[in-house]
């Protein structure tokens, strides 16, 4: 017979993060925002997709691997039987450990990703221990989100194309069509990975697609404490 788990209550996150707590996602996206008309917005996916991970000041991890970028489906890892803390019983997918090289899907997408969100998902995949449940997320987040619909993908991209001209429009389609699916993509990710809490509630989301954090010293301590595997703050 399982132990009931032991409950922890999570500390109030700082103001660059707000969390009111947890609350119902939006909607999700129909297919256009209001007032959009993505039909004539022309798509041009850039030649080569711009690498934020080169300009990111952080400092590197111990157990961090020293690599050149490759691509981000290469080398994953394999899972150990156990880790300290994770569901009982549960044993996590091999995943990928924290690189350059494993890390730099976000960049690879930022076609169509907002730029904060590359910015900050690219920092929480560099500060994320070198642990089978961290390296189990690290991997399932890059497979759903290579799992996107194209459609989907194609639309943000309109959208971000006129960004510029109308960055509250863009704000707008950023939180009905992508916030939502990147919250659900880490829900299912920590669930999978045998953690027995789950990320930050979905008003931290909010600001993880729209307000970038260069600092991935910042970002992985804004991760262990408001969005802890484990449940343990301040830890993963």
């Amino acid at each position: 017979m399982r132990a009931a788990p032991i409950a922890r209550t999570r500390p109030s996150p700082a103001a660059a993060m707000p969390l009111a707590g947890h609350v119902a996602p939006p909607a999700r996206f129909s297919g256009r925002a209001p007032g959009w008309d993505l039909a004539r917005v022309p798509v041009h996916p850039p030649p080569a997709a711009r690498d934020p991970v080169l300009t990111l000041r952080r400092q590197e991890a111990p157990d961090a691997e020293a690599a050149d970028v490759i691509p981000a489906a290469a080398a994953p890892t394999a899972a150990a039987p156990s880790e300290p803390g994770n569901v009982p019983g549960c044993t996590p997918r091999p995943g990928l450990t924290p690189s350059l090289g494993n890390c730099a899907a976000y960049a690879a997408n930022g076609w169509w990703l907002p730029d904060p969100y590359v910015i900050n998902a690219t920092c929480a995949c560099l500060a994320t221990p070198n642990s089978p449940s961290a390296n189990c997320v690290r991997q399932t987040l890059q497979t759903r989100m290579a799992a996107t619909p194209t459609a989907l993908k194609l639309a943000a991209a309109a959208a971000k194309a006129t960004a510029l001209l109308d960055p509250a429009g863009y704000q707008v389609f950023v939180q009905a069509a992508l916030t939502p699916r990147i919250y659900a993509d880490h829900v299912a990710a920590y669930a999978g990975c045998c953690c027995p809490s789950g990320p930050a509630p979905y008003p931290a989301w909010i600001g993880v697609t729209t307000v970038p954090i260069p600092v991935c010293d910042i970002v992985g301590l804004t991760i262990r404490w408001f969005g802890s595997c484990h449940g343990t703050p301040g830890a993963w």
